[in-house]
């Protein structure tokens, strides 16, 4: 056991270390290079199905032919606190079965995958609020998120909850609420970027944003073996013109796998690198974490510890791709003040500090290196906790890889600076602007999305949110990977042409 306590003598312990902890601050100052963008959703030939979860409740279906009316939804009722009447057999019984049946009966609807211009907004409707919606809106907001992944897979899918408990009182939806909420829901729509002024125009064509994550689907108490359910999103970053760009998701994935398998060869994530190679795509920014893990574990080999950033994944991806380059990224934040004196002169920043380029030149042998940060001033309101601001930092991995040449080529686009670092970083900043969810206003435009990964990768993650006790009350069953195993079952008789 490990212990940290006063520099005292302890019989007890075997090895005493004296140990100095020295804490500083780190200071940002504002520069003057500003630059300015104007954004533009591109519908083009998108068409949209809208789908909406409403309750059993007379007012609240009145209410809602008046809001949606005209936009002539797909309409799934379902019953407000079902699950919190039930017993855990029974609340498993309902979960399994409703959400078996939602899917099945989409699918029928939908059809088979493929189709890039088909939309899919989930909306649900909720008579109360997040607190008094109880187990019944935890699964029913679950149950949508994870509906929204899985048929993002060929198309493009979002989901969003409209609190009507205001509304059903005979008050008004506030308009900033009903703004913000379908901003968030409309994330996928592709967009495009102009930006006013440029020191530096696009040269770079094509830049793929591949997302991908696990959860722990199956696993045998006292053994090693396991399953775990692989989960991604894909974004592609498209030049338009010296000065404009488009953000767009392309796709989402899901599968289910021993995870020894995922971990070290993950042929399915292989395939969606293969396609986006033929559409043309050959710089590829690859961001992975296991999210029920909370290391990168970078002392331990590599091959075990690394998960999906491990050599063996990185290889398998560039395997017959000799022109492809992927940067493999983590993902984190940390806590940040804004000075008293602090005047905000823009509303989202990118944090320049070449004093971690100094750090790899000095030392040829380091192994993680932070090339990009992201801060837009925004408060943070933490229960119990007050108000903070958080900073997103990008980190990549060096020294990590077998092939010296993937090595030179992740130095050269990620830290060295240049017209490629200057794309790269630029795209990524813009995916950040294209998730952004409070809608402009006279006073105040767009901030970047702090962290747009949060469906796939953190503390409440997609597989997180879809975990669920099991009837034995010993377990607990996962709504995604049941609903990945249908989906795979109907995909396969799909394509044999038996639905």
């Amino acid at each position: 056991y490990l212990g940290v306590m006063a520099n005292a003598p302890d019989g007890n312990a075997f090895a005493k270390l004296g140990v100095t902890l020295h804490f500083a601050n780190l200071n940002y100052s504002l520069a003057d290079d500003r630059e300015a963008f104007t954004l533009s959703y591109e519908v083009g030939e998108l068409k949209a199905l809208p789908i909406a979860f409403l309750p059993y409740h007379a007012r609240m279906s009145d209410l809602c032919d008046r809001l949606l009316a005209k936009h002539q939804p797909l309409v799934i009722l379902y019953e407000d606190h079902a699950v919190d009447r039930l017993t855990q057999e029974q609340a498993f019984r309902y979960r399994l079965a409703y959400g078996l049946l939602v899917y099945l009966a989409l699918l029928l609807v939908i059809g088979p995958p493929e189709n890039p211009n088909l939309f899919l907004p989930l909306l649900r409707m909720h008579p109360h609020n997040r607190e008094k919606s109880g187990d019944q809106g935890t699964y029913l907001r679950a149950l949508s998120k994870v509906l929204a992944h899985l048929l993002g897979e060929g198309r493009r899918s979002g989901s969003q909850g409209f609190n009507l408990e205001n509304e059903l009182r005979g008050g008004a939806m506030k308009p900033w609420v009903a703004r913000n909420g379908l901003a968030s829901l409309y994330a996928g729509v592709p967009k495009r970027f102009t930006f006013q002024r440029s020191t530096q125009p696009f040269t770079l064509e094509k830049l793929a944003i591949v997302v991908v994550s696990s959860w722990q689907s199956d696993r045998l108490r006292g053994r090693e073996e396991k399953l775990a359910t692989l989960m991604g999103e894909i974004i592609l970053v498209e030049r338009l013109g010296p000065t404009e760009a488009r953000v767009a998701q392309i796709g989402t994935f899901t599968t289910n796998d021993r995870h020894d398998r995922l971990t070290q060869n993950p042929t399915f994530l292989f395939d969606q690198v293969d396609r986006l190679y033929d559409q043309g795509v050959r710089h590829l920014l690859y961001v992975a974490h296991a999210p029920y893990t909370s290391t990168l574990h970078l002392t331990e080999r590599p091959e075990e510890k690394l998960f999906f950033l491990s050599p063996a994944v990185i290889e398998g991806m560039l395997r017959t791709k000799p022109d492809l380059v992927v940067y493999p990224l983590f993902f984190d934040s940390y806590a940040a003040a804004k000075l008293n004196n602090y005047k905000q002169a823009a509303d989202s920043m990118y944090i320049y500090d070449p004093r971690e380029l100094a750090r790899v030149a000095q030392d040829p042998n380091q192994q993680s290196v932070v090339v990009f940060n992201l801060f837009n001033g925004r408060d943070w309101a933490v229960k119990g906790e007050g108000f903070y601001n958080r900073v997103v930092s990008y980190s990549t991995l060096l020294n990590m890889y077998a092939d010296v040449q993937e090595d030179n080529a992740i130095r050269e686009g990620l830290l060295k600076d240049g017209a490629l670092k200057h794309d790269i970083l630029t795209y990524l900043t813009l995916f950040h602007f294209s998730r952004y969810e409070a809608a402009p206003t006279r006073k105040r435009s767009i901030a970047i999305k702090l962290d747009p990964y949060a469906g796939l990768i953190g503390n409440d993650a997609l597989g997180k949110q879809a975990t669920f006790p099991h009837m034995t009350g010993n377990t607990e069953w996962s709504l995604l990977a049941f609903l990945t195993a249908v989906g795979s079952q109907v995909e396969g008789m799909w394509l044999r042409k038996q639905l």
